[in-house]
């Protein structure tokens, strides 16, 4: 299909993999418990692939076009300060008109359950080489919150959940 797009949403990669996992515990029939799972679903392809953000985007860098991919990030979309710029691009990238967006109501939300501080230290350390990979892709579009689970990724500290 020739003029095809692709739009994709990049999260900060400890948000990303722990909404995984607590959606994991909401969805399954069988106990689940996230925040035991941590460990394990860190080795786990079907968790650790959906964050490979680098590989995904050069895979798709490969058989299209780069004018053919639009990047948002997940917290520009669902913060007040940046959500209409965000949703803005979006629009531009499609060339259709702004309209602009609601972004108070959130679906599937997963349960709130909470990660340890070692635990968040252990994912921001896990996912180095995604924050790098983005960081020196996308400079000036970082959202603050990425910069702080970068800058603190050896660090434990309340900032983690």
């Amino acid at each position: 299909i020739p003029q095809t797009k692709f739009v994709f949403v990049l999260r900060d990669p400890i948000d990303r993999f722990w909404s995984q996992l607590r959606f994991e515990q909401l969805k399954k029939k069988e106990p689940f418990d996230a925040r035991d799972n941590v460990a394990a679903c860190l080795q786990n392809e079907h968790f650790i692939r959906r964050t490979d953000y680098q590989r995904t985007l050069e895979a798709l860098g490969s058989v299209v076009s780069e004018s053919e991919i639009c990047v948002l990030f997940y917290e520009h979309l669902f913060s007040l300060a940046s959500a209409k710029s965000e949703l803005k691009r979006f629009c531009d990238f499609l060339q259709v008109d702004y309209i602009e967006g609601t972004t108070e109501r959130r679906v599937n939300r997963a349960p709130g359950v909470e990660l340890t501080k070692d635990q968040a230290s252990t994912l921001a350390t896990h996912f180095t080489h995604i924050y790098d990979f983005v960081f020196s892709n996308f400079p000036d579009r970082i959202p603050e919150r990425w910069r702080k689970s970068y800058e603190n990724r050896f660090l434990v500290n309340e900032f983690f959940f």
